[in-house]
C-alpha cells in the first residue's frame, strides 16, 4: 500500500481541508501525519511536532525570526526541525509527501532529490501577498514566500490550490501549474432546507475567525439598521479576545444580535441548518481576501441556507452560477443593507432549495476521485 506522508505545522483535528484530504486518499494508502494535533479518523498515523525540543541556538534563531518579521511567520524553519523532518522522511520513508506550508519547500526539495519521494504542495491560499495591505510584511515575510515560491515551486511535482484566481496567479508569477480543489464540505445526504414557519424574523448566522481585517463589524450594524425583521447569530473563534470585546460592545443595545459558542467541527453544519441566511461579508484589503473562497461558504452550502455575500471575485461564481442568494454591490454597511433588505420568505426558501440542488456537486466528495487520480498518476511517472 502506498505510503502518503502529511506535513504541516497546523492542527489536524479540526483542520478542514487536511481532514478532507486524509478522508479523499485514505481508504487505500496509507497515512502518517506530521503536525500540531492528531487527527481524528482512524488508521490515521501521527508524529506530534510540538514534541520537538529547541537548544539554546533554536531558541536564539526564533527570536531573531520574531524580531525580524514581527511576529513567529518562519518559526519551524530551525536547525532543529529541519533534523527533525530529515529524519521524518527516512524513517516513514513514504512514497508521497503532501505539504501544507511553503516554509517546509527548501528542505523537501532537498531531501526529494535524495529520498526519491512525490513532493505535493497544498496551498490554503496565497503566501507571498498573504498580508499584502501591511507594507512592512511585504518587505519582509512577502519577500521570504516570494524567494519560496520562486525557487522551489519548479520541483513540486503537484501543486494544488483553492480557486481559480489563485491558481492563475501562480502560474503567470512562476509559470506553475495547478490544479484546484476547494475548501468544499462533506457532503450532508440526509439535511433538508429548513423553511422557518415559527416567525416572520429572518434568521442570519455567520461563523468564523474574529479577525479584524475581515470587518465583522458592518454585519452588526447593518443588521442593526435593519432592525427587528432580522436576527444575526455570531459564532466566533477567539482569534483576538479585545476584537470580540469591541464586537460585543457594539451590537450590546440590539436584541436582535446574539454571541455562541464555537462548537466541534462535525456540529457546524447541523447547527447553521437551523438559521435561514448565510451571511459573509468580506472587504478585498488583500490579495487572498479578493479571492476568498472559504470553508464557510461550502458549509452554508450543504445547511442548506440561502447565502448573501459581499462582491468577491470566487463567491461571487458560486452563488451566482447556482442562484444560492444574493451578492452585495460592494463591502459597506449601506451595500449589506440594501442587499438583505431585498430578501424575504419567498425568495429564501427559494434559495435554499437551490442550495439543496447543489450540495452534491459541490461537496468534498465531488473532487476526491480527482485528488486520488492525481495522485495515482504521479505514481506512475
Amino acid at each position: 500500500m502506498t505510503k502518503i506522508l502529511i506535513l504541516t505545522i497546523r492542527p489536524l483535528h479540526n483542520g478542514p481541508r487536511i481532514i478532507r484530504e486524509i478522508n479523499a486518499l485514505n481508504s487505500n494508502c496509507e497515512i502518517v501525519t506530521v503536525g500540531l494535533t492528531k487527527p481524528q479518523i482512524d488508521g490515521v498515523g501521527f508524529h506530534d511536532i510540538t514534541k520537538v525540543r529547541y537548544s539554546v541556538i533554536d531558541r536564539f534563531i526564533r527570536k531573531l525570526y520574531r524580531y525580524i518579521f514581527r511576529g513567529q511567520i518562519p518559526k519551524f524553519d530551525l536547525p532543529i526541525m529541519r533534523r527533525y523532518v530529515g529524519k521524518m522522511i527516512k524513517y516513514e520513508n513514504p512514497a508521497v509527501v503532501i505539504v501544507h506550508d511553503p516554509e517546509f519547500l527548501p528542505q523537501l526539495s532537498g531531501l526529494k532529490r535524495t529520498y526519491g519521494f512525490k513532493l505535493v504542495y497544498n496551498a490554503h491560499e496565497y503566501h507571498p501577498l498573504q498580508f499584502d495591505s501591511i507594507d512592512y510584511w511585504l518587505k519582509t515575510a512577502g519577500k521570504y514566500y516570494y524567494w519560496i515560491y520562486k525557487e522551489f515551486l519548479d520541483n513540486v511535482d503537484l501543486m494544488i490550490n483553492v480557486c481559480e484566481g489563485i491558481a492563475n496567479k501562480c502560474k503567470q508569477e512562476f509559470g506553475k501549474d495547478s490544479i484546484v480543489i476547494p475548501n468544499a464540505c462533506t457532503y450532508y445526504e440526509h439535511i433538508e432546507p429548513v423553511i422557518n414557519t415559527k416567525n416572520d424574523r429572518i434568521q442570519i448566522i455567520h461563523h468564523g475567525n474574529a479577525i479584524r481585517a475581515r470587518k465583522i463589524e458592518y454585519m452588526i450594524e447593518a443588521v442593526k439598521k435593519l432592525g427587528e425583521r432580522f436576527s444575526l447569530d455570531l459564532i466566533l473563534v477567539p482569534r483576538d479576545a479585545n476584537y470580540i470585546a469591541e464586537l460585543r460592545a457594539k451590537a450590546k443595545s440590539a436584541k436582535n444580535i446574539n454571541f455562541l459558542e464555537p462548537v466541534r467541527f462535525d456540529e457546524i453544519v447541523p447547527l447553521l441548518n437551523n438559521y435561514d441566511v448565510g451571511l459573509f461579508n468580506l472587504p478585498p484589503y488583500t490579495f487572498n481576501y479578493k479571492y476568498a473562497l472559504p470553508n464557510k461558504i461550502f458549509e452554508f452550502i450543504q445547511a442548506r441556507l440561502c447565502l448573501v455575500i459581499s462582491n468577491s471575485t470566487e463567491m461571487k461564481k458560486v452563488v451566482e452560477e447556482h442562484k444560492l442568494g444574493l451578492v452585495s454591490n460592494g463591502h459597506s454597511v449601506e451595500d449589506l443593507v440594501d442587499c438583505l433588505g431585498q430578501l424575504d420568505k419567498v425568495k429564501i426558501e427559494e434559495y435554499k432549495k437551490n442550495a439543496d440542488n447543489a450540495a452534491k456537486s459541490l461537496s468534498a466528495e465531488n473532487y476526491y476521485t480527482l485528488y486520488q487520480n492525481e495522485i495515482y498518476a504521479l505514481l506512475k511517472k
